[in-house]
């Protein structure tokens, strides 16, 4: 099965695919007559077709399907601490296949260089790590993406549940009705250092628990993956 992008709301009929996407299905791929395909769109639609015509620079999808997934509830965004390029992409890769809502990149004392790492953001590049993950994986929403913001400066009003992984936290289990009944979830994880006392400080006072993920510490990138997974059994 043959999967691409298209940020189109409404497929039907026989369709027309060129540029990226083409090439993505023709010479990366091989993709040729007859193959069936998918289609998705980043809103929870998977249009199912066949590939009816190739040609040098475009080729023809008849569409015979439409399936449209609910998102799942809670929708969890997360705060991820920009951590080293590589890292941060890794796990910016890895939170699309659990239906991430948001992803928010946040600075922090313990943040290498922080300045830098927000002049040399990229959204865009971002967003295309984003779509190659939803094509290997399947899921059909696409994950937005926030500009870097310091960690004082998020905003909790819209969450109804704010969890912060911490060594010292409490095992996670012990929230898993909390997590249930949400509606919006926050989880924040932070650089390799951890927050300081001032940080910490600050998301106790904006209400967030502390839970542990493991009895050692994980790297960031590993951290967002155990997170999500428990999360993710927990979720309708």
């Amino acid at each position: 099965m043959y999967r691409i992008y298209l940020n189109i709301n409404d497929l039907s009929g026989i369709i027309t695919i060129t540029g990226d996407e083409f090439k993505h299905l023709g010479f990366s791929r091989r993709a040729r007559v007859g193959d069936k395909i998918e289609i998705i769109n980043g809103n929870g639609d998977i249009f199912s077709g066949k590939i009816v015509k190739f040609e040098k620079e475009k080729c023809e999808v008849e569409i015979f399907e439409k399936i449209k997934l609910p998102f799942k509830e809670p929708l969890i965004s997360i705060a991820f601490a920009m951590i080293e390029k590589g890292k941060f992409e890794s796990a910016l890769k890895s939170s699309v296949p659990f239906e991430v809502f948001e992803f928010i990149p946040i600075l922090t004392k313990h943040t290498t260089s922080s300045n830098k790492r927000k002049e040399r953001f990229d959204k865009q590049r971002l967003e295309q790590i984003v779509i190659n993950s939803m094509k290997q994986s399947g899921n059909p929403f696409l994950v937005e993406i926030s500009e870097p913001i310091e960690l004082e400066k998020l905003s909790f009003e819209k969450y109804d549940l704010i969890i912060t992984s911490d060594l010292k936290g409490k095992e996670i289990g012990l929230y898993k009705t909390k997590i249930e009944t949400a509606k919006k979830i926050l989880l924040i994880i932070g650089p390799e250092g951890g927050f300081t006392l001032n940080e910490i400080e600050f998301l106790k006072e904006n209400d967030s628990i502390f839970v542990s993920l493991n009895q050692f510490t994980l790297r960031s990138e590993i951290a967002i993956i155990s997170f999500l997974t428990i999360c993710n059994m927990y979720r309708g």
